[in-house]
């Protein structure tokens, strides 16, 4: 399951292959995920993927953003914030559009914060489910120790950093690339019509 599905990814966005060639990128990806898994990670991070494997932060958080936008995707997208209420947020992309707290009910847009919110705001990626059961079967079937990961020699990262979605929205549209997540490409024009109508 794990490589038809990428393959199909692939298949429906060309783009990938010059960017990020498959026979490259599928044995890391696989690995990382792998191991992810084996800890029991909830959610797995881009800059994490970077450390490991000594590709540049900006790239893999790309990657990320291209496995997370498709209608049988790896990964999935959830969005993380602090409310000045106190309570911690985790909103699905449906659901992400008011950014409102079920607690207080504000939107962070009217928060006296908001002008912050691109670092405010968090993106977390979390394995399909589908995924996620096909690889628990493949470690049932293989040893742990085929899966080790190593430490990229060049890496740029910080294995323990938090994506934010000014991060996001900045390598979402590369100059002369397409665009990776065209979801992300949608909210981030409902972000800033909400944030220059407050400003106005």
């Amino acid at each position: 399951m794990f490589y038809e599905r990428l393959s199909k990814i692939y298949q429906d966005k060309p783009f990938l292959s010059t960017e990020f060639p498959f026979e490259e990128y599928y044995p890391l990806f696989k690995r990382f995920v792998l191991e992810e898994v084996e800890r029991n990670t909830k959610y797995i991070n881009p800059y994490r993927f970077s450390y490991n494997y000594g590709i540049a932060p900006k790239r893999s958080l790309r990657l990320f953003l291209v496995l997370s936008d498709h209608d049988e995707s790896f990964l999935e997208k959830y969005f993380f914030y602090e409310c000045e209420c106190g309570e911690s947020v985790i909103l699905p992309y449906e659901q992400i559009y008011e950014f409102t707290c079920p607690n207080c009910e504000e939107s962070i847009t009217d928060s006296d914060e908001s002008y912050d919110y691109l670092k405010y705001i968090k993106i977390l990626f979390k394995l399909s489910n589908s995924i996620r059961q096909g690889v628990l079967s493949d470690l049932k079937a293989q040893s742990p120790s085929d899966y080790k990961g190593r430490k990229g020699t060049d890496s740029e990262g910080d294995e323990q950093a938090v994506v934010t979605l000014g991060e996001a929205f900045e390598v979402n549209k590369l100059k002369d690339e397409p665009t990776a997540s065209k979801d992300l490409d949608k909210l981030e024009s409902r972000v800033f019509r909400a944030l220059t109508y407050r400003l106005n």
